[in-house]
C-alpha cells in the first residue's frame, strides 16, 4: 500500500498548497458522490504520463483547487498484460524494449516466436541516461509438440516499475528471433476523500513533487467502504514548460529577416555593377 498526499481531513482551514493543477502534466476529471470515502482504478494513461516510478507525483484536488487526502493500493483486479515489440541491438547479441511509462511490472516474459533456446541476461533502466541494472538471469525455449502442443519458458517474477529493459544473449551466442516482450502489471487504485461535490480532478506528471503522507494512521480506511468514482473526462496533457516561438512566428522578425535580405540584394547588386564597370575600363 502506498501512501501519498498528506493533508489534514479539514484542510479548508489552511493554506493552499504551493503549486495546483498547472503543475502537473496530465489531468482528469473525476465525479462520484460528494463528501463521502471514493475509489478509482488508476487508469492506464497515468502510467504512461507519470515523471517518478514510485507514483510520488500524483494528487487529487477539490473544486476548489486544495488538493484532498488519498491513498495508493493494490486492487483486487490482479494483473493486467501488455506485449512490447523490440529493436535489435548491436550483432544481434541483444533487443532493447521500452513500455512507455511506470507500470508497477511484477512479471516481466519473452515469449519466442519460433522453436529455439537460449541463455539470456534481463536488465532494465528508468532513463536512457542511467546505466543498465541486473534482473536476473532467464533462460527462453521454445518446443512445439508435447502434450501441451508448445512448451515455453515461464516469466521471470521482479518487482520494478522501470520502462526501458534490455534482453542479452549470455555468453557467446546470438538470438536467432527477435522475441516480443511481455509484461504484467500489478492494477492499482486510489482511495481519495470526496470532499464537496465535485468534481475533483486527478493530476499525474510532475518530478518535483515527492511522497507525502496520507490519512492519518488514526483513520483506518478499510474499515470503510468506499463508494466508486468515475471520470467524466480526459482533456489531456499540458506542457509545462513553455512551448518556444519559431523564427518567423512574430510579425517583427519576419519585417527584421525581409529587410536584412533586400539590404543583401542590394548589396550584391551593386557589388555586380562595380564589377561590370572596372571591365569596361580595363578593356
Amino acid at each position: 500500500m502506498l501512501l501519498c498526499p498528506a493533508r489534514s481531513l479539514f484542510p479548508r482551514q489552511q493554506d493552499r498548497e504551493a503549486g495546483g493543477i498547472d503543475d502537473f502534466a496530465g489531468s482528469l476529471l473525476l465525479g462520484g458522490t460528494g463528501d463521502s470515502l471514493l475509489r478509482l482504478e488508476i487508469p492506464e494513461q497515468v502510467y504512461l504520463g507519470l515523471e517518478r516510478p514510485d507514483m510520488a507525483d500524483i494528487r487529487i484536488f477539490d473544486n476548489e483547487g486544495l488538493p484532498v487526502p488519498f491513498m495508493i493500493r493494490p486492487a483486487a483486479d490482479g494483473l493486467r498484460e501488455k506485449t512490447i515489440t523490440g529493436t535489435w541491438g548491436e550483432d544481434r547479441r541483444s533487443v532493447r524494449y521500452d513500455s512507455g511509462g511506470f507500470y508497477p511490472i511484477r512479471e516481466i516474459d519473452f515469449p519466442l516466436p519460433r522453436p529455439d533456446s537460449i541463455e539470456a541476461l534481463v536488465k532494465y533502466r528508468f532513463g536512457a541516461e542511467e546505466e543498465w541494472r541486473f534482473a536476473g538471469r532467464i533462460s527462453l525455449f521454445r518446443i512445439n509438440g508435447g502434450p501441451e502442443g508448445i512448451l515455453s519458458s515461464e516469466a521471470l517474477a521482479i518487482e520494478v516499475s522501470a520502462p526501458l529493459w534490455e534482453l542479452e544473449a549470455a555468453g557467446d551466442t546470438v538470438l536467432s528471433s527477435l522475441p516480443a516482450c511481455t509484461i504484467r502489471w500489478a492494477v492499482h487504485e486510489l482511495v481519495f476523500l470526496g470532499r464537496g461535490q465535485g468534481p475533483w480532478t486527478l493530476v499525474w506528471g510532475n518530478r518535483d513533487y515527492g511522497p507525502q503522507g496520507g490519512f492519518p494512521p488514526e483513520l483506518n480506511v478499510e474499515r470503510v467502504e468506499p463508494g466508486q468514482a468515475h471520470p467524466l473526462g480526459l482533456p489531456g496533457y499540458r506542457p509545462r514548460v513553455p512551448v518556444k516561438t519559431p523564427v518567423f512566428a512574430d510579425r517583427g522578425s519576419f519585417i527584421l529577416w525581409g529587410i536584412l535580405i533586400l539590404a543583401v540584394l542590394i548589396l550584391s547588386g551593386m557589388a555586380l555593377y562595380i564589377a561590370k564597370s572596372m571591365r569596361k575600363e580595363t578593356s
